[in-house]
């Protein structure tokens, strides 16, 4: 199966679940891969959001400050993060809290793969 829109083709698509603590997620395979560290930070406020914090050229911290609702918390449209194989490299995740206790949260993360870059950098 393909699935593409716009400029942009799935290039991998995950669900699964976090018991709460920090999560390294790779994209791509081998020397040709990027690390990604998903963060959650739970607050007293009410507001969601998220921050991206370069760590090297080929990893990246996402935090996701109070992404801890039951119905859902997502980005409204892919995230462009980088480059891989030369071309623009995207993400779009959802996460879900699961139950009213702990911190177990079902993740779905799609990475996408757009235009090609020239002289981009894997």
């Amino acid at each position: 199966m393909r699935i593409k829109y716009q400029e942009k083709e799935v290039f991998e698509t995950e669900t699964f679940l976090s018991p709460g603590c920090e999560v390294e997620v790779y994209i791509g395979n081998g020397n040709n891969s990027l690390k990604l560290i998903l963060e959650f930070v739970d607050s007293d406020e009410n507001e969601h959001n998220f921050q991206l914090v370069p760590i090297d050229n080929k990893s990246l911290r996402v935090i996701l400050k109070n992404w801890n609702n039951p119905l859902g918390t997502s980005f409204i449209e892919p995230i462009e993060i980088g480059t891989l194989s030369h071309r623009k490299l995207y993400i779009l995740l959802l996460v879900r809290k699961v139950g009213s206790q702990g911190d177990v949260r079902e993740i779905t993360l799609s990475s996408y793969i757009g235009e090609e870059v020239q002289n981009g950098e894997d």
